[in-house]
């Protein structure tokens, strides 16, 4: 594992917006996923680990937790940061591993947790 997990740069472009400071969280992810790419959007396993948000599926993956802040990859790593309040860069934000667009539903189910896309 890395020793250095993550760093957070507000002045580039980055998931997390400087017009609301995000509120971040140190999550466990499940292994074997691949590379789990900055800004998709997540949901936690049984055990809470985290897994891609996946809008049509069944529980615990239908239900969205937050943001993914940086890109990860399973095989090395086994934690990640999530965004879980704040606002996010809209044009950042993706459905899933493979990197699929965002819906106005996915964005509307943001704002129900309190993550607001911009």
């Amino acid at each position: 594992m890395d020793g250095k997990l993550f760093q957070i740069d507000v002045s580039d472009v980055s998931v997390a917006s400087p017009t609301h400071p995000c509120v971040f969280k140190t999550l466990a992810a499940l292994a074997g996923q691949g590379v789990l790419p900055d800004g998709m959007l997540y949901a936690l396993d049984g055990d809470g680990k985290l897994i891609p948000y996946d809008r049509a599926g069944v529980a615990p993956a239908n239900a969205l937790k937050g943001v993914l802040s940086k890109s990860i990859d399973t095989a090395t790593d086994d934690a990640a940061i999530g965004i879980i309040h704040g606002t996010v860069n809209t044009e950042k934000l993706v459905h899933g591993a493979a990197g699929d667009a965002v819906t106005a539903a996915d964005l509307a189910a943001l704002e129900a947790i309190m993550i607001y896309p911009q």
